[in-house]
């Protein structure tokens, strides 16, 4: 008897142009992007309510890598704000092999 194959075939987007123009629309023209916004305001109530489980830590923690992301790849986007979330040398939370 023949060994069962793990082959899995992959989805096929069946719009491809309307999926590589999206990455070039602003994210207030994106229809995800209110939800997106939800979840990341959702995140942030919870957490000051003290209500906040898994899953908020995590989404705002998402947010947070890709607010530094882009401040790192445009510096244009937050110069005001870089300060604040790129990681310096005297970083608290460099113990082992941060990547700062």
């Amino acid at each position: 008897m023949r060994k069962k194959s793990k082959y899995k075939p992959k989805g096929v987007r069946l719009d491809v142009m309307s999926w590589v123009q999206s990455g070039f629309k602003p994210f207030n023209a994106i229809e995800y992007g209110v939800g997106i916004r939800i979840k990341n305001h959702d995140a942030l109530k919870n957490l000051s309510r003290g209500e906040a489980k898994q899953i908020d830590i995590t989404t705002l923690v998402d947010a947070m890598n890709m607010t530094e992301g882009f401040v790192r790849l445009r510096q244009d986007l937050g110069a005001d704000w870089a300060r604040r979330y790129t990681c310096s040398t005297r970083c608290p939370v460099r113990r082992s092999a941060a990547r700062c």
